[in-house]
């Protein structure tokens, strides 16, 4: 809240205060202005000429080395007149040598006694006579003496000044004095020598004199060291603070990337993903290539160098990186160009892959997979390879000779045969085996019953001679026909008897989770669903990126501004400054000629407007002196060619969009009738739609009179001279063909009507008649019969004397986060008088800032943000 006047507290006291806090000093300071700075945690007060720490507190050696320092006086009125006498009068001498010599041998007791004798003094001396006095030897009578006894002159002690003196010995006094009466009497405890208190003196180094024990405390003004006398000069501050080592305690300076609190801290940053953008400014030498950074390091190979020439940035295929403090520019420059390089110095290199990722395929300097014929990283597929391989495995090699062959592919029509050996050594193939290819079978082996390890033969019919017992290679069905049956999770049964396949229908027991589907199942060893559910978070893997086949290239780049980020739109959809590159300013000249054009100290990218042809140019290279390299910046035609067939600076009437008959004021009742005229007919009341049918006009020409029959009319015409036509000031005068040629042709053309371009069609809303219906209104007499009727219409003086009560408007404000608050009262003034009271009990007037944005808004500013609902704001106005 600005008070714009003294504020007198009538000596009231000034409660739970608290002086400005900032961070720095405030702007255009008055004598007697005090705030309190956040950062150092002082109370500064301006005393007309500078700020002043109002909490200093100064030791000895501070005090005397400021009234050293200082050029003023020691406020003390002689002393003041004195010092500054003697400022006054300093000066030189140019026999210097010849009156140091002089001052060594004019002892200080010889100008002591000369500076004790007057001007033109004589020389007094002792007389023997009593009352007597000599002067320059002659005896002169200066007292005679009144009478005899011990007081003849009557004087008392207050004659002499001591009227207060009691008549005491020294003896009786010395027994009436203590310490108590002394210190009382001083105002301070007097120093005795080696007192606890001691006696401090200041001066040059060379001054100090020899210790005695006094307890002297001694300034050294010259070398700033504090001394005290205790029978030896002991240092007691004031030591040069050595420069830290590895070996010695000592002072240390605050380099990059660390801070000191207020406290003393000194705190390191210990954010892995901390780094600084630096730059540094260089002017090229004659032939130099090689520049090295003074004030930080870059990671080579990280895109993290950058150079800008002529406030351009350049492409960094001519930047050669060749450590982290220093590059080369490949080809060099021309001696004295001046270059910026900006770079970016990582506190910690975690944003950037350690050494053995960097070198990853598709990392910052990718070392490319593995091929028969080079060297490079073992491909996915070849460490699946090799990981399928057992450990010891060799190269075999299957011997080829005879005994050692694979067996032939058997196929599908080597079904049933043998492997038959050939005529030749590693020879074989499938075949049939015939009884010629094993030999004529022992009459022993072939028998008529059954018997092990024999061959058991078919009767005269093909038959088996007897039963055999066991179990058939083949047969048409099952003896027996048996059941099938299926039970347990599943039900269902058939019989089976060999002779034709079968079916089982298959009923599945319920597993208690009803029908439906389920993002989510649980299954038991049987693999059955036993419950179904939604899915949760939890239930979605982590993947990572190399898992998603469309994430896009994007998704695996962080956010952010550094090199390789993906930076992110701030509020209102802008990038941040950081990422966007150093922009050349174009320069805008407004010249009326082509020489004054050529003569611009223009560079390329300028612009030149001609006022001469009503023509924009841009120069497209340099120098601007050559008339080629300047190109005319072409603008789109004319949006807008005429208005209502105007050209020029147009100026539309009521009657150029239809409404010519029409007054901007009030329409009258429906209670009124329209009457048709001379070359009109229809009419009637306006309690429905009427219309006039206007006689058929004759044709208009420039020799046409205003006339008008019952059935038709003809109008003069008034037409524009070219003066006239392009001077465009006339609303009576018409144009011709001919006249609207010749304004096009000295006039440029409308740029927009009513905020409309192109083909305009404008609305009666577009002129400011809105309001008004294109019909015939009432006439005068009728329009001023009804404007005078004052029980119908409101009088001016009612009029005014309602516009002149204010408006009041309130809300409520307060949200417990926010401190401040726009209002819209919409009282359109921007003369309002705001009042803001407690919601609450005693509900007392409070005082905040209001800053009047607009006729109806205004803003209302706390220094804390309030509850919800806290006060209640009142606008009147």
């Amino acid at each position: 809240m600005k008070v714009l006047t003294n504020l007198d507290l009538s000596k009231n006291e000034l409660q739970n205060a608290r002086i400005q806090n900032l961070a720095t000093a405030p702007a255009n300071p008055v004598p007697g202005q005090i705030f309190f700075h956040t950062g150092d945690q002082v109370f500064f007060g301006w005393d007309g000429s500078a700020w002043v720490d109002l909490g200093q507190e100064l030791d000895g050696s501070e005090i005397v080395a400021l009234i050293n320092a200082s050029s003023a006086v020691i406020d003390d009125d002689n002393l003041s007149t004195a010092a500054n006498d003697a400022i006054g009068k300093r000066h030189a001498h140019s026999n210097k040598g010849t009156l140091d010599q002089i001052t060594a041998a004019y002892t200080t007791a010889e100008k002591t006694k000369l500076a004790g004798i007057s001007t033109g003094a004589t020389k007094v001396e002792q007389s023997a006579t009593n009352g007597n006095i000599k002067i320059d030897g002659t005896e002169r009578t200066v007292y005679t003496h009144p009478g005899s006894g011990t007081n003849p002159h009557g004087t008392t002690k207050a004659d002499v000044g001591l009227g207060s003196v009691e008549n005491k010995s020294s003896a009786t006094i010395r027994g009436e004095l203590t310490s108590g009466n002394v210190t009382d009497a001083l105002g301070y405890t007097p120093i005795k020598n080696g007192g606890s208190t001691p006696e401090i003196r200041a001066g040059a180094e060379s001054a100090r004199p020899t210790a005695t024990g006094s307890g002297l405390v001694y300034f050294a003004t010259d070398t700033r060291v504090i001394w005290k006398d205790t029978g030896t000069w002991e240092q007691m501050g004031g030591q040069e603070l050595p420069i830290a080592s590895p070996t010695v305690l000592g002072g240390i300076k605050v380099g990059a990337n660390l801070t000191i609190l207020s406290d003393g801290t000194l705190n390191a940053s210990d954010n892995p993903a901390s780094f600084l953008i630096k730059q540094e400014q260089f002017t090229v030498g004659a032939g130099q290539t090689t520049f090295t950074l003074t004030q930080g390091t870059y990671k080579p190979g990280t895109n993290s160098l950058f150079w800008f020439m002529h406030g351009q940035k350049q492409p960094n295929d001519a930047l050669i990186e060749t450590s982290p403090t220093t590059f080369e520019i490949a080809g060099g420059l021309e001696a004295g160009t001046d270059i910026l390089v900006e770079y970016i110095e990582l506190i910690s290199a975690s944003p950037y892959p350690v050494h053995a990722s960097e070198h990853l395929s598709d990392g910052v300097d990718p070392i490319p997979v593995a091929t028969s014929s080079a060297d490079g990283l073992m491909a996915a597929t070849d460490k699946s390879k090799l990981d399928g391989v057992a450990a010891n495995a060799n190269n075999y090699t299957h011997p080829s000779g005879d005994g050692s062959l694979h067996v032939p592919a058997t196929g599908t029509s080597n079904n049933g045969k043998v492997l038959k050996a050939g005529s030749t050594a590693g020879s074989l193939s499938w075949g049939t085996l015939y009884a010629d290819d094993v030999g004529a079978v022992p009459a022993t082996d072939v028998v008529t019953a059954p018997a092990a390890n024999k061959i058991l033969r078919l009767d005269g019919s093909g038959n088996l001679p007897a039963s055999v017992t066991g179990n058939a290679a083949t047969a048409t069905k099952l003896a027996n026909a048996r059941s099938i049956t299926l039970s347990g999770d599943a039900s269902g049964s058939t019989t089976f008897d060999g002779s034709a396949n079968r079916t089982i229908a298959v009923t599945l027991a319920n597993s208690g989770v009803s029908a439906g589907t389920y993002p989510k199942v649980t299954v038991d060893a049987k693999g059955r669903v036993t419950s179904g559910s939604s899915l949760s978070a939890t239930d979605i893997p982590t993947l990572t990126l190399s898992k998603i086949s469309d994430a896009g290239t994007a998704a695996s780049k962080n956010t952010g501004t550094a090199s390789g980020n993906v930076p992110v739109l701030g509020t209102g959809g802008k990038l941040d400054t950081a990422v966007l590159p150093a922009l050349v300013i174009t320069e805008t000249y407004v010249v009326n000629s082509q020489t004054a054009m050529l003569a611009l100290s223009a560079q390329t990218g300028d612009v030149a407007i001609r006022t001469d042809l009503h023509k924009n140019f841009i120069l497209r290279e340099e120098p601007a002196s050559t008339l080629a390299n300047w190109e005319e910046l072409l603008s789109p035609p004319d949006s807008v060619s005429s208005v209502n067939g105007k050209t020029g600076a147009v100026t539309l009437g009521k009657a150029d969009v239809g409404l010519g008959n029409v007054d901007n004021i009030q329409q009258a009742p429906a209670t009124r009738t329209i009457t048709a005229g001379n070359g009109l007919t229809g009419g009637g009341d306006l309690t429905a739609n009427r219309t006039l049918t206007l006689g058929t006009p004759g044709t208009l020409t420039p020799s046409t009179s205003n006339a008008v029959t019952a059935s038709s009319h003809t109008h003069s015409i008034d037409v524009a001279t070219q003066a006239e036509a392009e001077a465009g000031t006339s609303a009576a005068k018409f144009m011709t063909p001919q006249r609207t040629a010749q304004a096009i042709a000295a006039l440029q053309a409308v740029k927009s009507v009513a905020g409309k371009t192109g083909a305009v069609t404008l609305a009666k809303g577009d002129v400011g008649l809105g309001s008004v219906d294109n019909v015939q209104q009432a006439s005068k007499t009728e329009f001023n019969a009804h404007a005078g009727d004052n029980v119908a219409h409101v009088t001016a003086g009612e009029r005014s004397g309602w516009n002149a009560k204010a408006g009041k408007y309130s809300t409520n404000l307060g949200n417990g986060s926010a401190t401040q608050f726009t209002v819209t009262h919409n009282l359109g003034s921007m003369d309002v008088v705001v009042g803001i009271r407690e919601t609450a009990a005693p509900y007392s007037v409070v005082y905040a800032d209001v800053q009047i944005i607009d006729a109806n808004s205004l803003r209302v500013l706390f220094g804390a943000a309030p509850s919800s609902g806290q006060y209640r704001a009142t606008i009147i106005g």
